[in-house]
């Protein structure tokens, strides 16, 4: 059960150690926050859609995996949240509806937006905020293990090397091709590690959608596995929220950790924590990042897991009202019309990249119908994989597409296949990123580009 922001209020003095900073009155008094959006809809044309966002005109932006851009409307909705939380900061943060400490407002708008439930959504900073939430928020045993792979982002690598130091934990990292032929091949290395494990399987760790490589991971399928081995499924989802048309209860996971400041085009410092089963917290986590641990509502019942670990001290409320915003202009024009759009950018990328430097020069799956599941709005590619093992010849590209050209794309490192693992052998690659402020004349300019100075170095 959550608490009411006027029970908050009362209970505020006997947490700070004095009285209640506003009368309990005036609880209420102030209105939410409300953000008048530029009309878009299903109806938008991809170029109104672009006229929408303020990137330098004089750069072609491709770098949305690492961070967004605002557009016109939740650029508003962020600057009149912060106007309204600096006129008077603690109406704000104790009685505006979309500003205080408990943000039910936006957590229900959240949930909507990604198909869960208010007391399954923790809004958060960010995607490793989520993903060391939860990893240090579960129970463990001697002996169990925690099985991951070798595209994971350090934000999954951290705090499981953390926990295998400080605990008895087995941390396995496993081998994923790259590409890999079809959904089944990831799978089965999955169920072969978990087959032949000598420890007791106890966390899946899976990235929705590997920053290396932009392999869509099959979610759906891995926590099935998960579930029938009695194991947890905890997703880092940072490149989810804003690609793709993300239903939770359809994916079947566990704990998604996702980004605001990502695909979904919001500021940094948002992000989203999503736990299956809310209040009735069946995996008994705990909530190792909070305020209000052991704290009682009106009704003497102690708060929800989601609250408690939502009323954590200040955070940048106003950029939650912004991804709130970001969430409404997304269902304008639609979640489902979105992805496809990313995922049409993508394959006529791909299918560029194959034109010009043939199929060995991807390691993201190949564009194809067959391959639409395993595929993002992601690509990494080396126009030379002669050189993939050379750092100085991805850094010398790169230097000059952005210094000279100015075009953002960015470089990635991996381990691909089990031999480079042994001989820990990375495998260097241009990672492009295209959203819904790209088109496909900006592909060719970027790919002529990259050819142009490739042929230099």
């Amino acid at each position: 059960m959550t608490t009411s922001r006027r029970s908050f209020l009362k209970r505020f003095g006997a947490v700070a150690g004095g009285t209640a900073l506003m009368p309990i009155a005036k609880a209420g008094a102030m209105k939410g926050t409300s953000t008048k959006l530029i009309p878009l809809s299903r109806d938008s044309s991809w170029a109104e859609v672009q006229n929408q966002f303020m990137l330098d005109p004089e750069i072609i932006y491709m770098n949305i995996g690492t961070e967004g851009s605002l557009p016109r409307p939740v650029y508003d909705a962020y600057i009149t949240s912060l106007k309204q939380f600096t006129a008077s900061p603690t109406d704000a943060a104790f009685l505006n509806e979309d500003l205080n400490y408990f943000q039910e407002t936006n957590r229900e708008k959240v949930a909507k937006f990604m198909g869960a439930e208010k007391d399954e959504i923790v809004i958060t900073g960010n995607t490793a905020m989520g993903i060391n939430v939860v990893l240090f928020g579960l129970d463990y045993k001697n002996g169990d293990e925690i099985i991951s792979t070798h595209h994971d982002h350090v934000a999954e690598l951290s705090p499981s090397k953390i926990l295998a130091k400080r605990r008895d934990i087995k941390f396995t990292q496993i081998a994923i091709p790259s590409p890999p032929s079809d959904k089944k091949e990831i799978v089965s290395a999955f169920r072969k590690a978990i087959s032949q494990s000598r420890n007791k399987p106890k966390v899946m760790l899976i990235c929705h959608i590997n920053f290396t490589t932009g392999l869509r991971m099959p979610v759906k399928e891995l926590c099935q596995l998960a579930k029938e081995q009695n194991m947890i499924s905890v997703v880092d989802g940072a490149h989810g929220l804003g690609m793709l048309d993300l239903d939770m209860k359809e994916l079947g996971c566990d704990y998604y950790s996702t980004a605001g400041h990502k695909w979904l085009n919001c500021l940094p410092g948002t992000g989203v924590l999503y736990m299956k089963g809310g209040s009735d917290n069946p995996r008994g986590m705990w909530p190792v990042l909070t305020e209000v641990y052991d704290i009682r509502d009106e009704n003497d019942e102690l708060l929800d897991l989601a609250t408690q670990l939502q009323v954590r001290g200040q955070n940048d409320t106003p950029a939650f009202v912004a991804m709130a915003a970001a969430m409404d202009l997304q269902s304008d024009i639609g979640k489902k019309r979105i992805e496809e759009r990313v995922l049409d950018l993508n394959d006529y990328l791909k299918k560029r990249i194959v034109e010009t430097w043939g199929e060995k020069s991807l390691f993201t799956p190949l564009p194809s119908i067959k391959n639409r599941d395993l595929s993002s709005g992601i690509a990494s590619f080396n126009p030379n994989t002669k050189r993939k093992y050379e750092k100085e010849y991805v850094e010398k590209i790169w230097e000059k597409v952005y210094g000279e050209h100015k075009i953002w794309i960015r470089w990635v490192n991996f381990l691909d296949k089990p031999s480079d693992i042994k001989r820990d052998r990375m495998t260097y690659a241009f990672r492009v990123s295209t959203h819904i402020f790209n088109d496909e004349a900006q592909i060719d300019k970027m790919l002529k580009t990259v050819e142009t100075v490739a042929n230099q170095i």
